[in-house]
């Protein structure tokens, strides 16, 4: 993704790319629905949010390479 070239649908990389957006957002969704029904328990596991810190952390990656 860092080369010159634009990145696009057809690049080798594109399925990886799409998998790891939605599967962050996937994850980051999930753990807003869950500290939404459960703020209490939610707040107590930290590995949620360490988790969903890491999925904002890739979704920045790939909007900033792009």
């Amino acid at each position: 993704m860092n080369r010159p070239e634009t990145f696009d649908l057809s690049h080798p990389y594109a399925p990886s790319v799409i998998a790891t957006y939605h599967g962050a957002s996937s994850l980051i969704s999930a753990v807003e629905a869950l500290f939404n029904q459960e703020a209490e328990l939610s707040a107590r596991f930290l590995h949620f949010w360490f988790n969903a810190f890491s999925a904002v952390v890739r979704i920045v990656a790939i909007r900033s390479r792009n």
